[in-house]
């Protein structure tokens, strides 16, 4: 049997967040793999005055009023949950105080370090503010552990969530790393990046909760000898700190602009656009806009012939029942007409991949509602479907699409692995020898396949001159969908998958549609091209 790891806790003080717990139950959970009973206090060697007077007093109080009010806003939300905090003596026995000497260069005691060496722990995971150097980064087997909730080559530093949303960037970066001595650029385990919310706390609390789920993934890595470091590239960005006064008087008031747009401007308007004149460089299109009906939008179209007539389907989202469903138009000398309504049940439907398979033709639309991947069989096309089969039990999985390549069937998909009903960065990918509506799927060995925001999530499949473009979402600053970019699937196997975006067919199809804004999803076929957008 494989030794476990054995895991010591370094933490600032008795009281942890929510998420430090989860994750110490989760290590709990998993004891045939990790053994975890010690915790580890840093305590911070000062003199009383300097904990109360400092030359940013100002600042810091300013920025502590800030965190106030958003805790006030988040503590009637769904989001209270994550604000509480949990003593560490109810959940670990062990427990061991070191004095940490922020000025000093050996930092931590001779004596200090020679306790925790005879631990002999293999990993000291590290949810601590302090500022760790010297021998306590060697003190363990494999380092020590940590997250870093800021994309190292742009934010280092702290706090953590607060300048993405300050700069607006469509992103907030993470990182999980063995520390070394240079500050947040360790040796990096894991990379991803979530879509930035519109405020410092929630954009945190959601950066948590998605990174947690990575942190647990790269541990069993490590337990399973996977620990591969990712190879830097680049020098690292600039440190931060709490800011300046000037700077939190700038965040509040663009806070409270994005607040009122947020809530009182309507957003997600979704129509369809169409075009029967694409040619191969994907220019000179001549569009037709296909306006929804009343309190509805359309969106996710997908092209798919039958019987040589062309048809789109596409998701008819109810404003008023909050839900959506799948209808489809029959597509006659470039009008939109026959709207059908093809598929509709009890819970949300959306992104209706079409495909055929032994002269049948199968839908696999969004059923995440039922944490299930599943296919539909036509039995009068295209107005009357029935349930086929799961394809995966037990996933919180959308957008999924699926097709054959070098006598495999590949299934992609978007996974919420973190519970966040957020399925904008995980992309991740099954494969079958059987069939495409087969019920067993591998997952494949590199998954996820991409965690980032900005290119992750799928939004529509491409075959041209028998190549295969995963076309994909790019979230925005606290909106979704705000772009799109096309990828060739150049690599694709059971140990690898490679994609590019292909920037010239991008760049001519972005020219001939940048009057169009916010396109999240288009489909291609033949001369055909079909997108929606607000």
């Amino acid at each position: 049997m494989k030794q476990k790891l054995k895991i010591g806790i370094l933490l600032d003080n008795y009281s942890i967040s929510y998420f430090v717990k989860d994750i110490i139950i989760w290590l709990k959970e998993n004891s045939n793999k990790f053994d975890v009973n010690d915790y580890i206090i840093l305590k911070r060697n000062r003199p009383v005055f300097e904990k109360f007077i400092t030359r940013k007093i100002y600042k810091k109080v300013c920025f502590r009023f800030i965190s106030i009010i958003e805790r006030l806003i988040l503590k009637i939300s769904k989001y209270r949950i994550y604000l509480k905090t949990y003593n560490i003596r109810n959940f670990l026995n062990n427990q061991l105080v070191v004095t940490i000497n922020p000025s000093d260069d050996e930092f931590i005691s001779k004596n200090s370090i020679k306790d925790i060496r005879e631990k002999k722990y293999d990993i000291l995971l590290r949810f601590s503010s302090s500022i760790l150097k010297g021998d306590i980064l060697n003190s363990s087997k494999y380092g020590v552990i940590s997250f870093h909730h800021g994309d190292n080559k742009h934010y280092r530093g702290s706090p953590a969530g607060f300048w993405e949303v300050l700069h607006r960037k469509n992103s907030t970066g993470f990182i999980i790393q063995k520390l070394t001595s240079d500050l947040d650029n360790g040796d990096i385990f894991f990379k991803g990046w979530v879509q930035t919310k519109f405020f410092y706390l929630l954009n945190q609390i959601e950066l948590y909760r998605k990174s947690n789920f990575y942190l647990k993934k790269t541990l069993e890595n490590i337990f399973d000898e996977k620990d591969a470091v990712l190879p830097k590239s680049g020098r690292p960005g600039p440190i931060y700190e709490i800011p300046g006064i000037l700077k939190q008087i700038k965040y509040i008031f663009t806070t409270i602009g994005h607040l009122i747009k947020k809530y009182f401007v309507k957003r997600y308007n979704y129509k369809l656009a169409y075009s029967s004149s694409v040619d191969k460089s994907l220019q000179n299109i001549k569009i037709k806009i296909i306006q929804p009906e009343k309190n509805t939008f359309l969106a996710d179209p997908f092209l798919f012939k039958f019987n040589n007539k062309l048809y789109c389907f596409a998701e008819e989202f109810d404003k008023k029942l909050k839900k959506g469903k799948i209808v489809s138009f029959l597509i006659s000398d470039g009008q939109f007409t026959q709207k059908t309504i093809s598929l509709e049940e009890s819970f949300h439907l959306s992104f209706p991949f079409i495909f055929s398979y032994n002269d049948q033709v199968f839908l696999c639309p969004d059923t995440s509602a039922l944490n299930e991947i599943r296919i539909y069989r036509s039995i009068i096309f295209p107005s009357k479907w029935v349930f086929e089969k799961t394809l995966i039990k037990n996933i919180k999985a959308t957008d999924t699409m699926i097709f054959k390549k070098d006598n495999i069937f590949w299934l992609l998909t978007n996974i919420d692995r973190s519970n966040t009903d957020d399925f904008s960065h995980d992309l991740s990918i099954f494969y079958s020898f059987e069939s495409p509506i087969s019920d067993k799927w591998e997952e494949h060995i590199l998954n996820p396949i991409s965690t980032n925001s900005l290119r992750s999530r799928n939004a529509g499949l491409i075959n041209l001159n028998d190549n295969f473009y995963r076309v994909s979402q790019k979230q925005g600053f606290d909106r979704y969908g705000l772009d799109f970019s096309i990828n060739k699937i150049e690599n694709i196997n059971k140990e690898r998958y490679l994609e590019f975006e292909d920037k010239t067919l991008d760049s001519n199809l972005k020219e001939n549609l940048k009057k169009y804004q916010n396109i999240h999803h288009l489909s291609i076929l033949d001369n055909n091209i079909v997108f929606d957008f607000e």
